[in-house]
C-alpha cells in the first residue's frame, strides 16, 4: 500500500497552483520544490503554501 499524495505549491495569498507533485511526505515535496525553484526549504516556506 502506497502512502503517495499529491502536494500543490501556491503563493500565499493567492488561489493559482505554481506546481503539483506527487510524494511520499511533505517534507519530500518542500524539498523537490526548492530545487526546483533553486530556493533554500526556508526561502520557499517564506513566500509559498503547499497544501
Amino acid at each position: 500500500m502506497e502512502d503517495n499524495v499529491f502536494y500543490k505549491l501556491g503563493l500565499k495569498n493567492c488561489n493559482e497552483v505554481k506546481n503539483i507533485v506527487f510524494a511520499d511526505t511533505k517534507k519530500a515535496a518542500i524539498s523537490y520544490f526548492a530545487a526546483l525553484l533553486h530556493l533554500k526549504e526556508e526561502e520557499l516556506l517564506a513566500i509559498y503554501t503547499i497544501s
